[in-house]
């Protein structure tokens, strides 16, 4: 097996022990999340670095699980590997060979010959030969980079779907492990559902939210303007918050008892910018921070929604995280400058501007990316 998809065994409480084979790939996203009984993962490939795995791949499995090294690359992979104890000395078992089975003796078969016809001769009439049709044109690339869609038809007929339709003409998107209700006929999308139904039981993205402030599908731009009521209430995993300038509206209790909440971000010029309702950030604690942008942090005061206003964020906010390339797309969160993306020997390969993610296609090798206007560069290795 070289690939392992995503949510290949998510949740198969039956898995003890599994073994990745030498020739393994890539583990994607919640491949192996919620096995509750994994406690042993045997490993053949000599490096980590051979094999990417996705940061949630491996998410609410028991912190006991042990990964099995082979003898002899305990250095390479150190003490842990994806959060998981490493322990030494694992030997790959040998597959015993399968004993050849005599051959049967062979029993000389006679066949009497059959006395022969007279030949006849047989003319076989050609075919009218055809004028060749018209080649058909090329259909062009339909990338779904939502992690998953779902169009407007009953939930109980597609695997793993909100347990809501979405409205009439639109459609529901998990991207990044946060749901969208899409509306193609004003190209916005908005978080949660338009009727206010929670999806917090479905959430799976990081404790560190990031909305952004659009979303690419299928060759179409989705502005990003609603946080919808209910959305994240009661996330106990949710630690920092970034709202895009794109937003407009936060419905009522959309972040309300997200107890670990500690840090909120905001893009926004001012801050009646969005319409932000009632109790939306109930129950958060009372040492929960809220970052503007320094060049606004006049405009706010000392304090939003009950919570004191740092005016320390910069506009260009970048970690590894928040700019990176995976499945041919380059994802941009928390920075709205120029990207560039250049081969080792200077040579432009693209050229990106904004929150967003934006379809490039990268072939094996090393490459550059660059923030423009801060000192920041980041290597790619495509494999």
């Amino acid at each position: 097996m070289v690939n392992i998809g995503y949510n290949a065994f998510r949740s198969a409480n039956s898995i003890e022990s599994i073994t990745f084979g030498e020739n393994l790939k890539s583990i994607s996203g919640f491949a192996f999340a919620d096995c509750k009984n994994l406690r042993n993962i045997y490993v053949e490939f000599t490096d980590p670095k051979l094999v990417t795995v996705d940061p949630n791949a491996f998410s609410n499995i028991p912190s006991d699980c042990k990964v099995h090294v082979l003898s002899g690359t305990e250095s390479v992979f150190g003490t842990t590997w994806q959060g998981l104890t490493v322990v030494g000395g694992y030997i790959k078992p040998e597959i015993p060979e399968t004993p050849e089975e005599p051959e049967d003796p062979e029993i000389p078969v006679v066949v009497p010959e059959e006395p022969k016809d007279p030949e006849t001769p047989v003319v076989v009439p050609e075919e009218p030969v055809q004028p060749d049709e018209p080649a058909l044109p090329n259909e062009p690339d339909r990338p779904e980079y939502p992690d998953q869609v779902y169009p407007n038809q009953p939930s109980s007929n597609q695997p793993n779907a909100p347990e809501v339709p979405a409205e009439a003409g639109h459609f529901i998107g998990i991207f990044g492990g946060i749901a969208y209700d899409f509306n193609p006929d004003q190209s916005t999308a908005s978080v949660a559902i338009n009727n206010g139904v929670s999806i917090g039981n479905i959430y799976t993205g990081a404790s560190d939210v990031i909305i952004p402030s659009s979303i690419i599908y299928d060759r179409k731009t989705y502005t990003v303007t609603s946080i919808n009521k209910n959305a994240f209430t009661g996330h106990k995993r949710i630690t920092s918050l970034t709202i895009p300038i794109s937003i407009t509206s936060m419905g009522n209790e959309s972040f309300a008892n997200c107890v670990n909440l500690k840090k909120i971000n905001l893009k926004w010029s001012e801050p009646d910018v969005a319409t932000v309702g009632s109790s939306a950030f109930a129950g958060i604690s009372s040492d929960c921070k809220v970052y503007v942008l320094k060049e606004y942090g006049n405009n706010y005061g000392r304090t939003w929604q009950g919570f004191l206003v740092e005016n320390t964020l910069s506009s260009a906010i970048i970690n590894d995280r928040q700019i990176y390339y995976t499945n041919g797309m380059v994802t941009v969160a928390g920075y709205d400058g120029l990207i560039t993306i250049t081969s080792l020997t200077g040579r432009i390969i693209a050229r990106l501007k904004g929150d967003n993610q934006y379809p490039v296609h990268l072939s094996s090798g090393i490459y550059l990316i660059n923030a423009s206007g801060i000192n920041y560069t980041n290597k790619i290795i495509v494999k």
